[in-house]
């Protein structure tokens, strides 16, 4: 048996707008249903892996269900629980705005740090 591991393509959602720390928890949740952009499309070489597979599974993400029926038309992946993003942490910071890439890579690096507000899961285990 073979398992190849396949990350989903690009959502089609506004990554670089600026916006207060508030409104990155509703950020982020758009971005979990936000569906797979228009312009993302697998390379040839996942296409030709995906076509010889017994089953396609994905994460219950839109971008996921949507990147695994781009991979192999008429798809119909067998979607897990269990495999979705990590949380993301989050909390008020007030006065700065700052795109949702920028409030991602911010909060990531406080959670190396040992920040978990809102996140089920620390560095520490």
């Amino acid at each position: 048996m073979e398992i190849i591991l396949m990350r989903h393509g690009r959502p089609d959602i506004d990554e670089t707008t600026p916006m207060p720390a508030r409104d990155f928890p509703a950020w982020l949740d758009a971005y979990r249903e936000a569906p797979l952009a228009a312009d993302s499309q697998p390379p040839e070489a996942a296409r030709d892996l995906a076509a010889s597979a017994d089953r396609i599974i994905c994460s219950r993400l839109r971008r996921s269900i949507d990147s695994a029926r781009r991979l192999v038309e008429d798809a119909d992946p067998l979607v897990l629980p269990g495999f979705e993003e990590m949380a993301m942490p989050h909390g008020r910071v007030p006065l700065l705005r700052l795109s949702a890439r920028g409030w991602a890579t911010l909060f990531r690096l406080l959670w190396l740090a040992g920040y978990a507000r809102h996140a089920p899961e620390n560095r520490a285990g």
